[in-house]
């Protein structure tokens, strides 16, 4: 059976942290491993996560990538999920991911984002168009609008994305701050 490790980089926002974690906490079938990746800086974001007894890395670098990268190195299993600091997962979400990963030849798996206002999800029209990268090289995500059966897409958003660890790999020297797109 496949393994997996859950990243979630966190920053200053402790609070949402929570309950991401505590979804990813509840999982019909758990987790191999959960880890959050936080900055020195940022102490509240560590105090969450050891209080529900997660693995805790950090990263002095700024930036989603920096955090995603030094998640992924600490991972040990099979596959390596991402999600978001403010992101809840559903109940089947690792027991999702592994059915996918069990089967040969899957390397990424990603899935729709559905975006809250409070506790009631947005309502946001839906599209198949999801994932794509134009001719022109305009990448295209909507994952949050996505609907439809499973295909093959060109990119996945890193608030649902898993990828098979050996087929994991980060471009090193990109410049700039903040989220950069992967």
């Amino acid at each position: 059976m496949t393994s997996i490790s859950l990243v979630i980089p966190s920053y200053g926002r402790a609070e949402d942290l929570g309950s991401a974690l505590d979804s990813a906490l509840r999982q019909d079938f758990p987790f191999d491993e959960v880890i959050v990746v936080a900055r020195g800086d940022d102490p509240d974001t560590v105090e969450v996560a050891q209080a529900r007894g997660v693995i805790v890395t950090s990263v002095d670098e700024p930036g989603v990538l920096a955090a995603m990268v030094a998640g992924a190195k600490r991972a040990t299993s099979d596959v390596v999920a991402f999600t978001d600091d403010d992101a809840r997962l559903p109940r089947d979400h690792a027991s999702r991911l592994r059915s996918y990963f069990d089967q040969t030849g899957v390397f990424g798996v990603g899935g729709r984002d559905v975006l809250y206002d409070g506790d009631l999800p947005r309502p946001t029209s839906l599209t198949h168009n999801v994932g794509r990268v134009r001719w022109f090289g305009r990448v295209v995500g909507n994952h949050h609008r996505g609907t439809g059966s499973v295909r093959p897409v060109f990119m996945l958003k890193g608030v649902n994305a898993a990828y098979r660890r050996s087929a994991l790999a980060f471009p090193v020297g990109l410049r700039g701050t903040g989220a950069q797109p992967h």
